[in-house]
């Protein structure tokens, strides 16, 4: 388990963000930060930091909407990078507020926590969900050209919790394409759950957002982030199915269990003969629970994680 991504707010005086704004254009200039996009940052100002891992740390300054959210804000994520990176961060943290540097830092709030697992088998292999969400609230599942699953979200991405799985070959490729960094390298090494029966991998992430940030110390009272992920592991025997029950699977993907049956039922009525087939179709559905799956198993505090990651020599000030 680790943290994928962490979303910092900083609370500066005015006059603080101001003459960090400076600083960083002076970096920029001398080519020690690069220039970000601010689309879809909620950001007047981006700015980028190349770690000699590879791994990219950004710096968001002056909210479009002063009254929401913090006048500064740091994007990491502690899952790429590795040991001397936060090195390099402490010393561009102390450039941008050179004596209050210390001070800052400790006030840090998290605004957003991703922790994720690696499995090791391929998305499309199986059906994942998370209970308690609102059937409406599954926002969707994205395939490719040939129609296998590559992303599946769950929840909405608006709430404060919700999750995200997708395939982590596809996902490093196009980082590779890019010029960005891998998330991870070997397989065997890196998966949790290295089950390679088949060549794949896939990362569940489980996101929150806090609309009150959180303080470190909070952070450590929120444990089991996997708790109410459910994972359906579709057998090999796939090619055996018939073809209404494989439409009943990809129902489940779209929908959820409760969805489709409360589509199907819409669509086709209540009658004795629907009911008897759907509770054939879930019995069968029910059977395919991924007997290793084991959400106890990822039980330790979010600060526990983040302690264990190449970030915190960077972030324990603030504990």
């Amino acid at each position: 388990m680790a943290i994928d991504k962490l979303y910092l707010d900083l609370h500066l005086q005015a006059y603080e963000l101001d003459a960090a704004l400076d600083r960083a254009r002076q970096l920029l200039r001398n080519g020690r930060l690069g220039k970000g996009s601010t689309q879809g940052t909620f950001f007047k100002h981006a700015f980028v930091l190349h770690l000699p891992s590879g791994a990219i740390v950004r710096f968001h300054m002056v909210p479009n909407n002063t009254d929401k959210g913090a006048p500064m804000q740091i994007v990491l994520n502690p899952n790429q990078m590795e040991k001397g990176d936060s090195d390099l961060l402490k010393e561009v943290f102390k450039t941008l507020f050179s004596v209050s540097a210390r001070l800052i830092a400790a006030n840090m709030l998290i605004r957003r926590i991703d922790v994720c697992i690696q499995l090791g088998l391929p998305i499309d292999d199986l059906v994942i969900d998370m209970e308690g969400v609102m059937s409406g609230a599954k926002v969707w599942v994205n395939t490719n050209r040939k129609g296998y699953v590559q992303t599946i979200y769950m929840g909405d991405v608006n709430s404060a919790h919700h999750g995200v799985a997708y395939d982590q070959l596809a996902s490093d490729a196009y980082k590779r394409l890019v010029g960005e960094k891998p998330s991870r390298s070997k397989l065997r090494d890196s998966a949790e759950l290295a089950l390679e029966r088949k060549t794949g991998r896939t990362q569940l992430e489980s996101r929150r957002n806090f609309e009150k940030p959180l303080t470190f110390a909070e952070l450590a009272q929120i444990r089991a982030p996997f708790g109410r992920y459910r994972i359906l592991e579709l057998k090999g025997d796939a090619q055996k199915w018939d073809a209404s029950f494989s439409g009943y699977v990809d129902k489940v993907r779209l929908r959820g269990v409760h969805g489709a049956r409360a589509h199907i039922q819409e669509q086709c009525g209540k009658s004795r003969l629907v009911n008897e087939q759907l509770l054939a179709w879930e019995a069968r559905l029910n059977a395919m629970a991924a007997p290793w799956w084991k959400p106890e198993m990822y039980a330790a505090s979010l600060l526990e994680t983040l302690r264990d990651s190449a970030a915190w020599p960077f972030l324990k000030v603030t504990a």
